[in-house]
């Protein structure tokens, strides 16, 4: 019986991760994409005179330092989760 609920639980989480990265109507993929086929257009064609941009190094700010710490603490909570998933199933 806790194998089935951990299972249902299990596919609960995931179909809700499935709806959450959807694309909504509230993001606008139409300019990427024409972007996109604008770039692929200019290094396509024979002799082209495309130069990239240079990558510059990117300085740390507030917002990385604060996913960083966001992403540790989802890690922690994924490897918490799977222990307490595994206690569960054994």
């Amino acid at each position: 019986m806790k194998r089935a609920v951990v299972i249902f639980l299990i596919f609960i989480f995931l179909f809700l991760g499935i709806m959450i990265g959807s694309n909504s109507s509230s993001l606008d993929n139409s300019k990427l994409s024409e972007e996109l086929k604008d770039f692929e257009g200019q290094i396509t064609l024979p002799n082209n005179d495309y130069h990239g941009r240079d990558n510059q190094e990117v300085v740390p700010n507030l917002f990385a330092k604060i996913g960083k710490k966001v992403e540790a603490i989802i890690d922690k909570t994924f490897d918490a989760t799977k222990d307490v998933i595994k206690k569960i199933i054994d």
